[in-house]
């Protein structure tokens, strides 16, 4: 690649990223699978189950694909799949339609997870700029959350005229990413130059894999993290909904509550880099741990709208973890078989949200939206400070 295909490709991940997914749906996801497709809570945390165990069957396989044929051809069937779930989305009318959904979007999931991260460091790496990942992935990151905040300002208010709405209004924006994806160059890849695809080859690729992932206490460790992280944060999610209804919030301040959530998140995620470097890394990881369990439990213990406000806190966090876990986890891993190992520990997180969905799920049913959260808080922080523990230990 020359310097104007870097560039391009740079800049193409941009607009890629922006328009990725769905723009309006965040703040009244869970009440469209609960209103429109007709599936209670409990349904929703099942079929959320199910969906990561698809993402869990897929992750390796399609990660091991964008490494053997390219990363461009990977991301581009995912879009397809991506998109197909957003049309059925926003017509789905029974819970058949509502699983159909996810379905599809575990499938578009799964092609593009690892591929689009690795085709952006590998563009990077070609041109020696790999100490521009963490920047790059913020800013893009952070340019994404405050389109998605201004949108869910507009979402609560199309959501009080009709609840489809937000749904069928985000669709055409989604045609962007999908004609983005055609348009990127695939970086030179040491794999498929020096093999031709062969599902036996395919196989040693993941068992290569998974012996680095595994050998690696660092990539232990981040995988642990980042699950912790990630699971917390998407049991969290769903409770939102549950939450604002108990505390008489207004479907239409829900969107400016998720407009504020948003650009909570779009600032630590803009200066990722530059807040960690103040802290130092130790430092970011207690405070994304703290950030998330404490308010947890007082969401739980004060359920007011005021404790509503608390989700904004986690969401400095969520600013903060995506570009901190891409960097840690491309810097621990070889051209060779990138997009498999970062599937790994997507595929590793998944299996472990399976059954986090399931028991949370089953918890939320027989003691409550509040006491679950208190629950939940208490976990992050004492799963939090064995984590920390074995940082430490690494480091």
């Amino acid at each position: 690649m020359n310097q104007h295909q870097i560039q391009r490709n740079i800049w193409l991940y941009k607009v890629f990223s922006l328009f990725g997914e769905p723009l309006f749906w965040g703040p009244i996801l869970i009440l469209t699978l609960n209103d429109l497709a007709h599936m209670s809570l409990k349904e929703v945390y099942i079929c959320e189950s199910v969906v990561v165990v698809l993402i869990i069957v897929f992750e390796v396989p399609t990660g091991s694909i964008a490494d053997m044929l390219g990363r461009k051809k990977t991301i581009c069937i995912g879009q397809c799949f991506l998109f197909l779930s957003a049309l059925t989305f926003a017509f789905m009318h029974n819970p058949f339609m509502g699983w159909m959904a996810n379905i599809l979007w575990a499938i578009g999931f799964s092609f593009q997870s690892g591929a689009d991260s690795s085709l952006l460091y590998e563009t990077l790496k070609e041109g020696g700029m790999e100490h521009m990942n963490k920047q790059i992935k913020g800013r893009n990151f952070g340019s994404r959350l405050l389109l998605v905040a201004f949108c869910s300002l507009l979402s609560g208010y199309l959501a009080d005229i009709h609840l489809r709405l937000p749904l069928l209004v985000g669709i055409p924006f989604l045609i962007i990413p999908l004609i983005v994806s055609f348009f990127f160059i695939e970086p030179r890849h040491e794999y498929s130059a020096a093999h031709a695809y062969t599902m036996s080859g395919q196989i040693d690729l993941i068992k290569k894999a998974f012996g680095i992932v595994f050998r690696s206490k660092a990539l232990r460790w981040i995988i642990g993290f980042t699950a912790l992280i990630g699971v917390s944060s998407k049991l969290w999610f769903f409770t939102y909904n549950p939450y604002f209804k108990i505390v008489g919030l207004d479907v239409k301040y829900v969107g400016v509550i998720f407009f504020f959530l948003n650009v909570t998140a779009w600032f630590t995620s803009r200066y990722a880099k530059e807040i960690e470097d103040y802290l130092q890394e130790k430092n970011s990881i207690v405070l994304m741990i703290v950030l998330i369990g404490v308010p947890l439990i007082l969401m739980g213990m004060f359920p007011t709208w005021m404790g509503a406000c608390l989700v904004l806190l986690p969401n400095l966090t969520r600013g903060i973890i995506v570009p901190f876990v891409d960097d840690y986890t491309n810097k621990h891993l070889s051209s060779e078989s990138r997009s498999t190992g970062l599937s790994i520990r997507s595929c590793i997180t998944s299996t472990i949200q399976v059954f986090a969905m399931w028991g949370f799920g089953v918890l939320v049913e027989s003691a409550g939206v509040c006491t679950s959260q208190i629950i939940l808080g208490i976990v992050v922080l004492i799963v939090g400070a064995m984590c920390f523990a074995q940082y430490r230990n690494i480091k």
